[in-house]
């Protein structure tokens, strides 16, 4: 619905429906896929005419949900990676606030109530933590997750 109103917004875009569909599905490499997500934001999104809110939508339903998906998984990535992932979260705030490119990020950040990538992805292993010690998540990630004070290993080192 949301590419059906930019569409009438802005009539003249060289960017067609099924190119935006195209990478909302997210053929290819997943490298790829974030970049032609963001190139494809910038290019429909780039116009001053549409509204804020219009943007903030379509980016957290294309951009922020590709970046939640599974994040508490990514615990141990190397530094690197979580920097490149970090700069597609930039980009997604500048994009937003259509700051340029390199006006400061992190107070686009804050405005946007967004963490930063480790932040993030320590919030959802907290998340998933909590809800299994508390009984709100599915069994089999439930069992797999013991006490401290319940190993053996710990009560040998007091």
């Amino acid at each position: 619905m949301l590419v059906r109103e930019i569409l009438s917004v802005k009539k003249e875009a060289k960017l067609s429906a099924s190119e935006v569909i195209e990478v909302e599905e997210g053929k290819g490499d997943e490298d790829l896929r974030c970049n032609n997500l963001l190139t494809v934001c910038q290019r429909w999104l780039g116009y001053s005419d549409v509204p804020r809110q219009a943007v903030l939508s379509l980016v957290m339903s294309l951009v922020l949900s590709r970046l939640d998906y599974g994040s508490a998984t990514l615990v141990g990535l190397p530094a690197y990676q979580i920097d490149r992932l970090q700069s597609v979260l930039n980009a997604a705030a500048q994009l937003v606030y259509s700051s340029r490119r390199y006006d400061h990020v992190t107070p686009l950040l804050r405005e946007l109530h967004w963490l930063r990538m480790s932040q993030w992805i320590d919030y959802k292993l907290a998340v998933v933590v909590y809800r299994c010690l508390n009984g709100l998540a599915p069994s089999y990630l439930a069992s797999d997750l013991q006490h401290v004070v319940d190993l053996d290993a710990q009560r040998r080192l007091r």
